[in-house]
């Protein structure tokens, strides 16, 4: 098998997860340098429109981006999520490519106007996103975890919104590749005062308030023989802090991580992951994860497995039985040192062997990469793919936007629109 291209195309980069990708430009497969060039947007829409297309306000029945190549050259391209433009081979990787599917992030997000989203829309974005993940030019779609390969699949079924031979061919582009990050754990900080830390990044799902009251316990219980640090927004501007709690706003990555170097337990009563890629970038340091299970992560067990990884709590619990949940989940590592050792343990063999390890993840992308690499040059030396429509073939208009032009038109909603899926 061939090597793969040294420089691989990674973006867009407003789809690039902070975490996700920065481990992956930092930790890349050997031999792999990943280069992030400047893209532009190509929308297709409704024809009829008095007002120049706004990816903000218009609905968009298709979106692919066009990456700008070096004079001369042509590359692969590992996509997150979106279509790719350019007549070369590409992959897309996601937590869940549904939002994408559906609506896209700049609609979803958007506000103003009268959005034009109706059923008949959607299905016909859904059926022109299909297209390009079922072109020639997709080697792959690359799922975190089996969970969310499964709900798009069974999204696609339950639709139809393929007849079966393409579904089955699409199926067989899809695989799990878990997001991860090196092992980083430290032993010499196995003997500090335990650390206990928070991060959530929005208030109302990642169950701020629950932590908050469990530090307000833990406090109570052991005082200043426990480190107690919140990362991110208060539940209230207003919100008064349990004593004993160090608070820090949302920080960038890199104060992030100093801070998450010196933890022993990672609190995360959050109701909703896509992913989690914190919750793998705590373990990855050596810290013990105690989170959700159940209704909105579904997926967590492929990552950890209870008892043994991580401590999970039930989801579906009354507040008042899960804030007492999780205190007892972080008393039983604090009052057994023990404990906190076994499950350090067996985090380092996660992250060293098994399904978090970089060399699973390595081994995977080379091999994609190394098939897109051979495409490549089968057509650059004359072969063919084949193109998908354009907007004048299928009645519709179509507008070419750059990534900047995108972002200034972009006026974030407090809410997620909603969107009305068939």
């Amino acid at each position: 098998m061939r090597q793969p291209s040294a420089f691989i195309i990674l973006g867009p980069g407003d789809e690039l997860h902070t975490g996700i990708h920065g481990e992956l430009v930092e930790t890349p497969p050997p031999g792999v340098t990943y280069f992030l060039p400047a893209y532009r947007y190509r929308f297709m829409f409704p024809a009829g429109s008095r007002e120049p297309f706004n990816p903000s306000r218009d609905f968009a029945v298709s979106q692919t981006v066009e990456f700008a190549f070096p004079v001369g050259h042509r590359a692969i391209v590992h996509s997150s999520r979106i279509p790719v433009f350019n007549r070369v081979p590409w992959l897309a990787e996601t937590d869940c490519i549904l939002p994408t599917l559906n609506a896209g992030t700049f609609f979803a997000l958007g506000t103003g106007g009268g959005a034009r989203n109706e059923p008949r829309l959607v299905r016909q974005r859904q059926r022109l996103m299909l297209s390009h993940y079922r072109s020639d030019h997709c080697t792959a779609l690359l799922f975190y975890t089996e969970h969310g390969r499964h709900n798009f699949l069974s999204f696609l079924e339950e639709r139809q919104l393929l007849a079966p031979s393409d579904h089955a061919r699409l199926a067989e582009k899809t695989d799990v590749v878990r997001a991860t990050a090196p092992w980083r754990g430290s032993t010499e900080r196995r003997e500090g005062k335990p650390t206990i830390i928070y991060m959530g990044r929005f208030r109302e799902t990642k169950g701020g308030e629950v932590a908050l009251e469990v530090f307000r316990r833990i406090h109570a219980l052991y005082g200043d023989r426990v480190v107690l640090v919140y990362v991110g927004p208060l539940p209230a501007e207003d919100y008064e802090l349990p004593p004993g709690v160090i608070f820090h706003p949302v920080l960038d990555r890199s104060e992030y991580l100093k801070i998450v170097a010196c933890g022993h337990i990672f609190l995360s009563p959050t109701e909703f992951e896509g992913y989690g890629f914190g919750l793998v970038e705590a373990a990855s340091h050596g810290m013990v994860v105690v989170t959700s299970r159940g209704p909105g992560m579904g997926h967590i067990e492929e990552l950890f497995q209870h008892g043994r990884h991580a401590l999970l709590v039930s989801a579906s619990e009354t507040l008042s039985d899960k804030i007492e949940a999780y205190e007892q989940s972080v008393r039983l590592l604090l009052d057994g040192q023990d404990r906190l050792a076994a499950f350090y343990a067996n985090n380092f063999e996660l992250f060293h062997t098994g399904e978090l390890s970089l060399q699973v993840r390595d081994r995977k992308l080379l091999g994609y990469y190394a098939r897109m690499q051979e495409e490549l040059e089968r057509v650059n030396e004359g072969g063919q793919a084949a193109q998908s429509a354009n907007a004048g073939d299928l009645g519709l208009e179509s507008s070419i936007l750059s990534d900047s032009e995108c972002q200034h038109l972009r006026q974030p909603r407090k809410e997620p629109r909603r969107v009305l899926v068939p």
